[in-house]
Protein backbone atom coordinates (compact mmCIF):
# COMPACT_ATOMS: atom_id res chain seq x y z
CA UNK A 1 0.00 0.00 0.00
CA UNK A 2 1.59 3.41 -0.81
CA UNK A 3 0.27 6.40 0.06
CA UNK A 4 -2.78 8.23 -0.11
CA UNK A 5 -5.16 7.98 -3.63
CA UNK A 6 -6.45 10.80 -5.75
CA UNK A 7 -9.44 12.45 -3.47
CA UNK A 8 -12.40 11.45 -6.16
CA UNK A 9 -11.03 7.54 -5.26
CA UNK A 10 -12.12 7.66 -1.26
CA UNK A 11 -15.81 9.27 -1.83
CA UNK A 12 -16.73 7.37 -5.21
CA UNK A 13 -20.10 4.85 -4.54
CA UNK A 14 -21.08 6.28 -1.13
CA UNK A 15 -17.63 6.00 0.51
CA UNK A 16 -16.25 2.53 -1.19
CA UNK A 17 -12.82 2.53 -0.45
CA UNK A 18 -10.57 1.03 -3.45
CA UNK A 19 -8.89 -2.79 -2.95
CA UNK A 20 -6.39 -4.64 -4.66
CA UNK A 21 -8.30 -7.45 -6.69
CA UNK A 22 -5.19 -9.69 -5.89
CA UNK A 23 -5.57 -9.71 -2.15
CA UNK A 24 -5.90 -13.31 -0.28
CA UNK A 25 -7.64 -11.76 2.56
CA UNK A 26 -9.94 -8.90 1.15
CA UNK A 27 -13.53 -8.92 3.03
CA UNK A 28 -15.79 -10.20 0.06
CA UNK A 29 -13.35 -13.31 -0.13
CA UNK A 30 -13.48 -14.44 3.42
CA UNK A 31 -17.34 -13.81 3.18
CA UNK A 32 -16.90 -16.04 0.32
CA UNK A 33 -15.42 -18.41 2.30
CA UNK A 34 -17.50 -18.39 4.92
CA UNK A 35 -20.91 -18.67 3.45
CA UNK A 36 -19.36 -21.68 1.54
CA UNK A 37 -18.83 -22.94 4.77
CA UNK A 38 -21.99 -22.66 6.55
CA UNK A 39 -23.90 -24.15 3.41
CA UNK A 40 -21.91 -27.21 3.88
CA UNK A 41 -22.71 -27.45 7.18
CA UNK A 42 -26.61 -27.28 5.54
CA UNK A 43 -26.34 -30.27 3.54
CA UNK A 44 -23.49 -32.40 5.40
CA UNK A 45 -22.53 -33.51 8.80
CA UNK A 46 -19.68 -31.41 8.60
CA UNK A 47 -19.52 -29.74 11.75
CA UNK A 48 -20.32 -32.44 13.97
CA UNK A 49 -17.38 -34.48 12.44
CA UNK A 50 -14.76 -31.90 12.61
CA UNK A 51 -16.12 -31.81 16.42
CA UNK A 52 -15.91 -35.63 16.58
CA UNK A 53 -12.26 -36.99 15.53
CA UNK A 54 -10.59 -34.10 15.32
CA UNK A 55 -12.03 -32.56 18.80
CA UNK A 56 -10.77 -35.74 20.82
CA UNK A 57 -7.16 -35.52 18.89
CA UNK A 58 -7.40 -31.47 20.32
CA UNK A 59 -8.37 -32.39 23.87
CA UNK A 60 -5.32 -35.44 24.16
CA UNK A 61 -2.75 -32.35 22.81
CA UNK A 62 -0.13 -30.91 25.66
CA UNK A 63 -0.80 -27.79 26.81
CA UNK A 64 2.53 -26.65 24.74
CA UNK A 65 1.09 -28.03 21.54
CA UNK A 66 -2.15 -26.48 22.31
CA UNK A 67 -0.55 -23.10 23.03
CA UNK A 68 1.69 -23.31 19.69
CA UNK A 69 -1.50 -24.18 17.64
CA UNK A 70 -3.38 -21.12 18.57
CA UNK A 71 -0.26 -19.18 18.56
CA UNK A 72 0.60 -20.20 14.48
CA UNK A 73 -2.48 -22.06 13.59
CA UNK A 74 -2.49 -24.45 10.43
CA UNK A 75 1.14 -23.42 10.14
CA UNK A 76 2.51 -25.31 13.63
CA UNK A 77 1.46 -28.91 12.23
CA UNK A 78 0.89 -28.60 8.32
CA UNK A 79 4.15 -30.51 7.96
CA UNK A 80 3.19 -32.90 9.42
CA UNK A 81 0.27 -34.15 7.17
CA UNK A 82 2.39 -36.53 5.84
CA UNK A 83 3.42 -38.41 8.58
CA UNK A 84 0.54 -41.09 9.71
CA UNK A 85 2.19 -43.98 8.66
CA UNK A 86 5.63 -42.91 10.86
CA UNK A 87 5.87 -40.36 13.16
CA UNK A 88 8.87 -38.17 12.67
CA UNK A 89 11.62 -38.20 15.40
CA UNK A 90 11.18 -35.46 17.95
CA UNK A 91 7.78 -35.19 16.94
CA UNK A 92 4.79 -35.06 19.49
CA UNK A 93 2.52 -38.52 17.98
CA UNK A 94 -0.36 -36.67 19.67
CA UNK A 95 0.06 -33.51 17.93
CA UNK A 96 0.74 -35.66 14.71
CA UNK A 97 -2.88 -37.54 15.29
CA UNK A 98 -4.06 -34.10 15.61
CA UNK A 99 -3.12 -32.92 12.21
CA UNK A 100 -3.84 -36.10 10.69
CA UNK A 101 -7.42 -36.12 12.09
CA UNK A 102 -7.82 -32.48 10.25
CA UNK A 103 -6.60 -33.97 7.06
CA UNK A 104 -8.40 -36.66 6.57
CA UNK A 105 -11.98 -34.73 7.80
CA UNK A 106 -10.20 -32.09 5.18
CA UNK A 107 -10.87 -34.75 2.20
CA UNK A 108 -13.82 -36.39 3.42
CA UNK A 109 -15.05 -33.24 2.73
CA UNK A 110 -13.82 -32.15 -0.16
CA UNK A 111 -11.82 -29.04 1.91
CA UNK A 112 -8.83 -29.83 -0.82
CA UNK A 113 -7.13 -27.53 -3.37
CA UNK A 114 -4.68 -29.75 -5.80
CA UNK A 115 -4.77 -32.55 -3.68
CA UNK A 116 -4.11 -30.89 -0.45
CA UNK A 117 -5.83 -29.66 2.47
CA UNK A 118 -6.59 -25.93 1.78
CA UNK A 119 -5.21 -23.97 4.24
CA UNK A 120 -7.52 -21.38 5.07
CA UNK A 121 -10.28 -24.52 5.45
CA UNK A 122 -7.77 -26.04 8.14
CA UNK A 123 -7.67 -22.81 9.93
CA UNK A 124 -10.97 -22.33 10.20
CA UNK A 125 -11.23 -26.05 11.29
CA UNK A 126 -9.00 -24.90 14.06
CA UNK A 127 -10.34 -21.69 15.46
CA UNK A 128 -13.66 -23.95 15.46
CA UNK A 129 -12.39 -26.74 17.53
CA UNK A 130 -11.01 -23.75 19.92
CA UNK A 131 -13.82 -21.81 20.61
CA UNK A 132 -16.20 -24.67 20.58
CA UNK A 133 -14.45 -26.22 23.60
CA UNK A 134 -13.21 -23.37 25.06
CA UNK A 135 -14.66 -22.94 28.59
CA UNK A 136 -16.94 -20.49 29.33
CA UNK A 137 -17.76 -18.75 32.98
CA UNK A 138 -21.52 -18.30 33.14
CA UNK A 139 -24.50 -17.60 36.17
CA UNK A 140 -26.76 -19.28 34.17
CA UNK A 141 -26.93 -22.87 34.28
CA UNK A 142 -26.31 -24.70 30.85
CA UNK A 143 -29.89 -26.61 30.08
CA UNK A 144 -27.97 -27.91 26.87
CA UNK A 145 -24.86 -28.36 24.85
CA UNK A 146 -22.90 -25.54 23.03
CA UNK A 147 -24.44 -25.36 19.11
CA UNK A 148 -21.90 -25.81 16.84
CA UNK A 149 -20.91 -23.15 14.31
CA UNK A 150 -17.92 -21.96 11.85
CA UNK A 151 -15.76 -19.38 13.69
CA UNK A 152 -13.56 -17.77 11.25
CA UNK A 153 -10.48 -15.86 11.95
CA UNK A 154 -10.06 -12.29 11.71
CA UNK A 155 -8.88 -11.59 8.34
CA UNK A 156 -7.02 -8.19 6.89
CA UNK A 157 -7.76 -6.18 3.62
CA UNK A 158 -5.53 -4.05 1.71
CA UNK A 159 -7.61 -0.74 1.34
CA UNK A 160 -6.44 2.67 0.55
CA UNK A 161 -6.51 5.48 1.64
CA UNK A 162 -5.74 3.78 5.35
CA UNK A 163 -7.64 6.03 6.94
CA UNK A 164 -6.47 6.00 10.86
CA UNK A 165 -8.55 6.11 14.48
CA UNK A 166 -9.72 9.08 16.09
CA UNK A 167 -7.07 10.67 17.94
CA UNK A 168 -4.30 9.48 15.35
CA UNK A 169 -1.04 11.71 16.14
CA UNK A 170 2.19 11.61 13.67
CA UNK A 171 4.65 11.43 16.33
CA UNK A 172 7.22 14.04 13.99
CA UNK A 173 4.77 16.86 13.84
CA UNK A 174 2.62 16.26 16.47
CA UNK A 175 -0.05 16.83 14.57
CA UNK A 176 -3.25 14.45 14.15
CA UNK A 177 -3.19 12.40 11.15
CA UNK A 178 -5.82 11.00 9.07
CA UNK A 179 -3.98 8.23 6.75
CA UNK A 180 -1.08 5.42 7.41
CA UNK A 181 0.40 6.35 4.85
CA UNK A 182 1.22 9.61 2.92
CA UNK A 183 2.82 10.61 0.30
CA UNK A 184 6.59 11.83 0.58
CA UNK A 185 8.94 13.52 -1.64
CA UNK A 186 12.68 14.51 -0.95
CA UNK A 187 13.33 17.42 -2.34
CA UNK A 188 17.28 18.80 -1.79
CA UNK A 189 16.79 22.58 -1.09
CA UNK A 190 17.21 25.89 -3.28
CA UNK A 191 21.13 25.92 -3.65
CA UNK A 192 22.62 29.55 -3.36
CA UNK A 193 23.96 29.01 -6.88
CA UNK A 194 20.30 28.36 -8.10
CA UNK A 195 17.96 30.85 -9.16
CA UNK A 196 14.59 30.70 -8.41
CA UNK A 197 13.38 29.48 -11.99
CA UNK A 198 15.74 26.95 -11.88
CA UNK A 199 14.82 25.70 -8.66
CA UNK A 200 10.75 26.04 -9.35
CA UNK A 201 11.94 24.16 -12.34
CA UNK A 202 13.80 20.89 -10.52
CA UNK A 203 10.78 21.09 -7.72
CA UNK A 204 8.04 20.40 -10.45
CA UNK A 205 10.21 17.95 -12.29
CA UNK A 206 10.80 16.06 -9.13
CA UNK A 207 6.73 16.22 -7.93
CA UNK A 208 5.79 15.18 -11.20
CA UNK A 209 7.56 12.08 -11.80
CA UNK A 210 7.38 10.76 -8.39
CA UNK A 211 3.46 11.76 -9.28
CA UNK A 212 3.61 9.54 -12.19
CA UNK A 213 5.61 6.71 -10.51
CA UNK A 214 2.77 6.34 -7.56
CA UNK A 215 -0.15 6.18 -10.42
CA UNK A 216 1.96 3.46 -11.92
CA UNK A 217 2.49 1.65 -9.09
CA UNK A 218 -1.09 1.67 -8.33
CA UNK A 219 -1.90 0.77 -11.54
CA UNK A 220 0.33 -2.22 -11.93
CA UNK A 221 -1.40 -3.07 -8.42
CA UNK A 222 -5.07 -3.45 -10.02
CA UNK A 223 -6.79 -1.60 -7.43
CA UNK A 224 -11.01 -1.50 -8.06
CA UNK A 225 -13.56 -0.79 -6.07
CA UNK A 226 -14.90 -3.83 -4.45
CA UNK A 227 -18.56 -4.27 -4.55
CA UNK A 228 -21.14 -5.36 -2.69
CA UNK A 229 -20.95 -9.15 -1.54
CA UNK A 230 -25.13 -9.95 -1.76
CA UNK A 231 -25.42 -12.39 -4.48
CA UNK A 232 -24.21 -15.73 -3.05
CA UNK A 233 -26.04 -18.34 -5.70
CA UNK A 234 -22.94 -19.71 -7.26
CA UNK A 235 -21.39 -20.11 -3.66
CA UNK A 236 -24.73 -21.41 -2.47
CA UNK A 237 -24.50 -23.85 -6.21
CA UNK A 238 -20.42 -24.92 -5.29
CA UNK A 239 -21.33 -25.88 -1.64
CA UNK A 240 -24.18 -28.23 -2.77
CA UNK A 241 -21.65 -29.64 -5.64
CA UNK A 242 -18.70 -30.41 -3.25
CA UNK A 243 -21.84 -31.83 -0.86
CA UNK A 244 -22.34 -34.18 -3.93
CA UNK A 245 -25.96 -32.97 -4.99
CA UNK A 246 -26.11 -33.54 -9.27
CA UNK A 247 -26.54 -30.86 -11.23
CA UNK A 248 -30.09 -31.33 -11.60
CA UNK A 249 -30.71 -31.41 -7.82
CA UNK A 250 -29.03 -28.19 -8.10
CA UNK A 251 -30.86 -26.24 -10.54
CA UNK A 252 -33.37 -28.54 -12.17
CA UNK A 253 -33.69 -25.36 -15.29
CA UNK A 254 -30.88 -27.64 -16.38
CA UNK A 255 -31.64 -29.14 -19.58
CA UNK A 256 -28.93 -29.00 -22.30
CA UNK A 257 -25.92 -29.38 -23.05
CA UNK A 258 -25.27 -25.83 -23.55
CA UNK A 259 -26.55 -25.59 -20.05
CA UNK A 260 -24.16 -27.97 -18.63
CA UNK A 261 -21.37 -26.36 -19.91
CA UNK A 262 -22.09 -22.84 -18.02
CA UNK A 263 -22.63 -24.69 -14.87
CA UNK A 264 -19.15 -26.44 -14.76
CA UNK A 265 -17.68 -22.83 -15.83
CA UNK A 266 -19.54 -20.78 -13.19
CA UNK A 267 -18.78 -23.56 -10.68
CA UNK A 268 -14.89 -22.99 -11.68
CA UNK A 269 -14.98 -19.40 -11.14
CA UNK A 270 -15.93 -20.06 -8.15
CA UNK A 271 -14.04 -23.04 -6.39
CA UNK A 272 -10.69 -21.11 -8.35
CA UNK A 273 -11.95 -18.20 -6.71
CA UNK A 274 -12.14 -19.26 -3.14
CA UNK A 275 -9.53 -22.21 -3.66
CA UNK A 276 -11.33 -25.34 -3.35
CA UNK A 277 -10.90 -28.01 -5.83
CA UNK A 278 -14.36 -28.87 -7.27
CA UNK A 279 -15.13 -32.64 -6.96
CA UNK A 280 -15.14 -34.43 -10.01
CA UNK A 281 -18.68 -35.13 -11.72
CA UNK A 282 -19.51 -38.56 -12.00
CA UNK A 283 -20.27 -38.15 -15.95
CA UNK A 284 -16.57 -36.90 -16.54
CA UNK A 285 -15.37 -39.05 -19.16
CA UNK A 286 -11.53 -37.90 -17.43
CA UNK A 287 -12.45 -39.38 -14.43
CA UNK A 288 -10.34 -41.74 -12.57
CA UNK A 289 -12.23 -44.61 -11.75
CA UNK A 290 -11.53 -46.49 -8.23
CA UNK A 291 -10.36 -49.90 -8.42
Amino acid sequence: MDGAPPEESSTTQAGQQPFRADDPNNVPLAKARARFLEQLALHTPILPALLHAPAREWKSLSSESREEIERFGWAAICPLDESEISVPNGEDPKKVAFCCALVRFGHRYRLTQNGKVATWAMETAIETIIDHLRPRISIRPRKRRKKAQWVHSNEMSQAYPAMTGEGWIHTATGAPERELCTIVIEIAPKQPSETFKDFETRFNSICRTERKEYVRRLKDQDWRLRHQDTAFTWIDRFALWQAGRSTAEIDPSIKTKSDRVKFTQGIKRISDYIQITPRESKHNPNRRRRH
